[in-house]
C-alpha cells in the first residue's frame, strides 16, 4: 500500500514488514522489486526500523499490538525520524446491494482484525444479503486467527450491518461517517462518495 508513494518518491532502500507474510505479500513485493522483507509488524517493527537493530530475530511480538499501539510507537519516534501521519483506528464502510456476501464478510473481518477499536460497516437494501453476510461472519470468525481481536470489534457499537431504504440513504450515512476506506460495489456511486480515497469493487485489503 506504500511502497508504491516511496518508490514514486525515490527512495533508495524500501523495507516491508509482516509478521506472518502470505504469498500474496511476497508475491507483491517480488513483482514491485522489493528486497526487503522482514518477518515482524506492530509497534516493534517501527522501532527495529528506526534504530536499524542488527538482529530483527531479538523482536518479540506484542500478541495486541495493534494500530493503537502503531500509533503510540510513532509519537514516541516523533523527532527522530521522518514520521508520515497519526492515523485514528482503522474505519471502513461497504455499500453494497449485489455481492457474495463471502467477500463482504472478508472485507469486513480484513478491518476488524487489526484493533479492537477499528470500525466496519455494512450499508445495504437488501435484507437477504444482510443476513447471509452476517451468517457468513459468523462462520468465517470460526477460521480466523486473529478471532478474539475481530470478536471484540464484532460486539463493538461501531461495528455494524444496516439495513437502508435506500441506496442515496447508504450513501449520506456512509459520507457521515467519513470513515477511511469506503467501498462501494456500484461504479456509479464513486461521485456521490466524499472520501480522497475510495475502493471499489471486494478486496479492500
Amino acid at each position: 500500500m506504500t511502497v508504491i508513494p516511496a518508490q514514486v518518491a525515490r527512495v533508495k532502500t524500501i523495507c516491508v514488514t509482516s509478521p506472518r507474510p502470505s504469498a500474496e505479500i511476497l508475491m507483491t513485493a517480488k513483482l514491485l522489486g522489493v528486497e526487503n522483507v522482514f518477518r515482524m509488524g506492530g509497534a516493534q517493527a517501527i522501532a527495529a526500523l528506526a534504530f536499524r537493530t542488527a538482529d530483527h530475530s531479538q523482536s518479540r511480538p506484542h500478541r495486541r499490538a495493534g494500530k493503537h499501539l502503531v500509533a503510540a510507537a510513532k509519537k514516541l519516534l516523533g523527532g527522530e525520524v521522518g514520521i508520515d501521519l497519526w492515523p485514528d483506528p482503522p474505519r471502513s464502510s461497504i455499500i453494497a446491494d449485489e455481492a457474495d456476501p463471502r467477500h463482504l464478510a472478508a472485507d469486513m473481518l480484513a478491518q476488524a482484525e487489526h484493533d479492537i477499536e477499528a470500525s466496519a460497516i455494512l450499508l445495504t437494501t437488501s435484507r437477504k444479503l444482510l443476513t447471509k453476510s452476517r451468517a457468513k461472519l459468523t462462520s468465517n470468525l470460526q477460521m480466523l486467527p486473529t478471532a478474539p481481536v475481530a470478536c471484540e470489534i464484532r460486539s463493538a457499537t461501531t461495528a455494524r450491518l444496516f439495513l437502508c431504504p435506500s441506496v442515496d440513504a447508504a450513501v449520506e450515512a456512509s459520507n457521515r461517517l467519513a470513515p477511511e476506506q469506503p467501498a462501494i460495489y456500484d461504479e456509479s456511486l464513486l461521485p456521490k462518495i466524499h472520501s480522497g480515497q475510495r475502493f471499489l469493487g471486494r478486496a479492500q485489503s
